[in-house]
């Protein structure tokens, strides 16, 4: 029960909806728009759920289970378009003197220069610390000898489908030049961490999913300091 008395499980029962059918409408090199048909309450449509496979390598959205609860209005139906794309990673890189590895690079959606922590996507069958491996290694040249996951995110979970998941990896230092893919060009920069609020609070930093990672960062060290 919640404060105002209202049961959680029961109330996670009427806000769900179910899945009747998933069609792709779009897809691209690095993410698909999928149409899923759905419906929420006790009466289920008079078609079995299919499911149409998306046609890139992304993830696949399995038919949930269908509970027997009816909704307040009535049983409703509608389309909701999702992005599906690879889960992606973040890293915090921390050197032996606690200075954080930052990257400068262009981001075509904001059409600017923006300063943020490296990450990137996994590739189809890499598991999250594989990928935050690869990228702290191709994006700055960079390794580490501790990696430790300290937090995982849903981007979007609105119109997306993927998360992003949190590393920090102590004891980082350069061990050769950086391996861009062939649109990705990087600029290194290593402040000292205790300098990160700042870049956050003046809007030097505004990647969301940046200022999270950092967040979770702030949390471990909170926790590791409370007896």
């Amino acid at each position: 029960m919640n404060r105002d008395g209202v049961d959680k499980h029961e109330l996670e029962l009427d806000l769900e909806w179910h899945l009747d059918r998933a069609e792709t409408e779009y897809a691209c090199g690095i993410f698909s728009v999928e149409a899923r048909s759905m419906h929420r309450g006790q009466t289920a449509p008079p078609t079995p759920p299919t499911q149409t496979p998306p046609t890139q390598t992304t993830p696949t959205q399995t038919t949930p289970k269908t509970h027997e609860h009816g909704h307040e209005h009535g049983p409703t139906q509608a389309v909701f378009h999702v992005i599906q794309c690879a889960d992606w990673v973040n890293i915090v890189a921390l050197t032996d003197d606690d200075a954080i590895v930052l990257i400068r690079q262009w981001r075509a959606g904001v059409a600017r220069t923006t300063l943020e922590i490296p990450g990137g996507m996994m590739d189809p069958h890499e598991a999250p610390l594989e990928a935050a491996i690869r990228e702290l290694r191709e994006e700055t040249g960079f390794e580490a000898n501790d990696w430790q996951v300290i937090g995982v995110v849903e981007p979007n979970p609105a119109i997306q489908s993927n998360r992003c998941h949190t590393f920090v990896a102590r004891g980082a230092r350069r061990v050769h030049a950086p391996d861009f893919d062939p649109t990705e060009h990087c600029v290194t920069e290593v402040v000292p961490f205790s300098e990160v609020s700042n870049l956050v609070r003046d809007g030097s930093i505004t990647h969301a999913l940046v200022i999270a990672a950092l967040h979770f960062e702030t949390l471990r060290r909170t926790r590791q300091s409370t007896p």
